[in-house]
């Protein structure tokens, strides 16, 4: 089950599920109180549209979500960057996914 905060967000906004579920494309209240309860992740546009709708960020709604997301990024981008070291002509792309493994590597937390 995913860690989700969306039920506080909505309670502070006085807003229902169903109207919440409308506002971000939900054709039915089940399908956010899935989402709301953790049982299953939000599609990126649901998950944009709450953002937008209680002025937070990714990781204040779903911070499993987005602590997913910097993991499998922060993987990725360290085997880009062993391939870019491969080439000279690549440094300015090498030195950005440093950055970007610096910056996200500092703000996942060690399993």
């Amino acid at each position: 089950m995913n860690a989700c905060r969306l039920r506080k967000y909505r309670k502070s906004a006085h807003l229902t599920q169903r109207e919440v579920a409308t506002l971000v494309g939900y054709a039915s209240q089940r399908a956010y109180s899935d989402v709301e309860l953790g049982i299953k992740r939000p599609a990126l546009g649901t998950a944009l549209g709450c953002c937008v709708l209680f002025d937070a960020s990714l990781h204040d709604l779903f911070p499993d979500l987005a602590e997913f997301v910097g993991r499998d990024l922060l993987a990725r981008a360290r085997k880009l960057s062993a391939e870019l070291a491969k080439y000279r002509s690549r440094e300015a792309a090498a030195s950005h996914i440093a950055d970007v493994v610096s910056r996200i590597g500092s703000s996942i937390p060690l399993e």
